[in-house]
């Protein structure tokens, strides 16, 4: 059994509902198990089914702490990344409480090198400037508005490459989409992922414009001779496409 210093709940989503529920409260009590007596609790990110978590530390008389707001910059693009950060410097700050002895030096050098200290990629990564092409995991609704309000940052004309696993609900994401963008729907090696050929029905309903492809790489290649250098190219959907991605380009 672990026993940690201090547990963490960065948010609570509608995601891996085959294993933690199919609502948000049943995802939430689900993820409050990981609560020990006696021990914090930090919270990333609250919503209506806080109160959830709130009442599991009680009962375990685990101290409880939300998120603070901190403006720490770090080496990790996307402005959602703003909340994490907080987050794990909200973290910081409780293990300091607990005798801890981490710098503010510590913090601001471990922030800037998140990427070279743990080898992360897939979170707002970009791989090129003109054209912008940049990758991302997002596979939940939540994700996904995080990253349709960074692609609202940028002008020019978007392509999104993009698939899904077929245990995720991607009929909500796609409910989200605009429809001003160019969709390439692929597939991947990764039997997890769903046919493009069966997943374009559902952006056929939708009318939203779109490709196919076999894989990433192919729509990839297509998008990079086609495109001007002001477009927008954004990977995303799956761990399992980005991973095919950065495996073709790191080749």
């Amino acid at each position: 059994v672990v026993l940690p210093k201090l547990s963490i709940i960065t948010n609570t989503s509608l995601d891996h509902k085959d294993l933690l529920g199919d609502s948000l409260d049943l995802i939430t009590k689900e993820k409050a198990g990981i609560i020990k007596r006696n021990t914090p609790i930090l919270v990333g990110q609250s919503n209506e089914s806080t109160h959830i978590i709130k009442n599991q530390a009680i009962k375990l008389n685990a101290p409880f702490f939300l998120t603070n707001r901190h403006k720490f910059k770090s080496d990790l693009k996307g402005n959602y990344q703003v909340k994490n950060i907080s987050t794990a410097v909200t973290a910081v700050e409780i293990l300091n409480r607990l005798n801890y002895k981490i710098s503010p030096s510590a913090i601001r050098n471990g922030l800037f090198n998140v990427r070279r200290n743990t080898g992360l990629r897939g979170r707002w990564d970009i791989l090129s400037i003109k054209p912008f092409v940049v990758c991302d995991v997002a596979h939940n609704i939540d994700a996904f508005h995080n990253i349709l309000s960074e692609l609202n940052l940028y002008k020019g004309k978007k392509h999104i490459i993009l698939g899904f696993s077929k245990d995720k609900d991607y009929n909500s994401i796609l409910d989200i989409l605009p429809r001003n963008y160019r969709y390439y729907i692929c597939g991947s090696k990764n039997q997890r992922v769903i046919n493009p050929q069966i997943l374009s029905t559902s952006f056929k309903k939708r009318n939203l414009i779109y490709k196919i492809f076999k894989f990433s790489s192919d729509a990839y290649q297509s998008l990079i001779e086609d495109s001007n250098k002001n477009d927008l190219i954004l990977i995303t959907g799956s761990t399992f496409i980005v991973s095919d991605i950065l495996f073709f380009l790191d080749k």
